[in-house]
């Protein structure tokens, strides 16, 4: 039998809740908009893109570091067992989801529901279910008007078609960075062809609606499907698990660590759009912070404690059910919080209306996450170390880590070849 080696990176869990709150801070704010409710976001903000392109980076930091672990220990990838792992922790939550906002919720909730849903939901319904059961949720959600409570599932699918294809190349190729290199510039010359190909076809008064139809669809299904950005967290990976420490050393240092997040931060404060090539300068800040985090006892930012690790845990589910939360919070906040209250002051009833929100949204989306997690989403994860050479993730107690260097002492066997 082939020796099973455990892979835990400190910090990580709390990427991931950030990542999820990201989102749900964003469509907490979308909300407030629909409902004329005031709000200090831009209709243009992309605070939320930004969060999935992190859990992006993420993916593909850890699925390319654990191949390369796997190959090294066994000396090859199991394509069926990469594949059943996927299966047991993605499927369970992503078609019950696509079960709830198909027919439980229209059916049974109608206290969630409402016309225009009801209009989006019967209006392609066929379609939009085979391409959202077949994994192409990122065609449907540009095809189609959303499916309420469905919609997010765009990002899981593309994270399903990076997962079809990166393992072959992994397990075929015997550098990784060759293939990843290829993707990345693969996915930056086909969003850059179909942009000129439409500003010129654009110029042009002959060409036909339907070819730029096609175009548009074009650019927008390549600016979704950021299997780029996983490729720019695979790079990262790659850089650890084969200690390139010249490099390391300068990601590492705390000048760089500070330049990294202050451009962050600059470009989340000034609201940069989130759109052509400019997703690869979000992914390579990420991918720095990632490597810091998870392998650096010196980082300058810790996300290590017992709270953000099992938030983390949940953090599918907090993704997964935030729409629900959202919509429920809102409901409540309509009710009890009305512009002709009159027993205080504008702004403190303004502030008082934004934390009672924020206070349901939080509460609401974590107890569904728990509730999913424990009596749900456990049975099927339990099931992954039958299929697993390297343990990680879900598949370890990772409560028995408790600081940054404890967490790094544990993966140092890995990390020195």
């Amino acid at each position: 039998m082939m020796e099973t080696k455990k892979v835990y990176f400190p910090n990580l869990n709390g990427v991931r809740f950030i990542a999820a709150l990201m989102v749900v801070i964003q469509h907490t704010e979308e909300a407030k908009i629909k409902i004329g409710f005031p709000t200090s976001f831009s209709e243009e903000s992309e605070l939320g893109q930004i969060g999935v392109t992190l859990f992006f980076v993420l993916s593909g930091f850890l699925i390319t570091y654990l191949l390369q672990s796997e190959k090294l220990s066994s000396g090859t990838i199991s394509l069926r067992n990469f594949y059943t792992r996927r299966i047991l922790r993605i499927w369970p939550l992503y078609f019950l989801i696509i079960l709830l906002g198909f027919w439980i919720i229209p059916e049974f909730i109608p206290v969630l529901w409402d016309k225009t849903s009801s209009t989006n939901l019967s209006a392609h319904f066929t379609a939009q279910l085979l391409l959202d059961i077949f994994f192409m949720p990122n065609a449907a959600i540009i095809l189609f008007p959303p499916i309420l409570y469905v919609s997010q599932i765009w990002s899981i699918g593309v994270e399903e078609q990076f997962y079809l294809l990166w393992p072959l190349l992994m397990k075929y190729f015997s550098n990784p960075l060759k293939p990843l290199v290829i993707l990345i510039v693969f996915f930056v010359m086909a969003r850059t062809a179909a942009l000129v190909t439409f500003t010129a076809l654009l110029r042009d008064t002959s060409t036909s609606t339907n070819v730029l139809d096609q175009l548009v669809f074009l650019r927008r299904i390549l600016g979704l499907t950021r299997i780029d950005c996983m490729a720019v967290g695979g790079v990262g990976a790659w850089v650890l698990y084969n200690q390139k420490q010249r490099l390391l050393g300068a990601l590492y240092s705390k000048s760089a660590q500070i330049t990294t997040f202050l451009l962050l931060i600059v470009l989340m404060v000034n609201r940069i759009h989130f759109n052509s090539e400019r997703h690869l300068l979000f992914s390579v800040l990420f991918t720095i912070i990632i490597l810091n985090l998870s392998s650096n006892p010196h980082s300058i930012l810790t996300l290590n404690n017992k709270l953000f690790s099992y938030l983390g845990k949940i953090s599918y589910g907090i993704y997964m059910f935030h729409a629900i939360a959202i919509s429920l919070a809102v409901k409540l906040l309509v009710k009890y919080f009305t512009p002709e209250t009159n027993i205080y002051s504008y702004n403190t009833l303004l502030w008082a209306a934004n934390s009672f929100l924020y206070f349901l949204v939080i509460c609401i989306v974590t107890a569904l996450s728990m509730v999913s997690y424990t009596y749900f989403e456990s049975y099927f994860l339990a099931k992954k170390i039958d299929f697993s050479t390297i343990i990680s993730g879900d598949s370890m107690n990772t409560e028995t880590y408790t600081d940054n260097k404890k967490g790094m002492a544990h993966i140092a066997p890995l990390l020195s070849k």
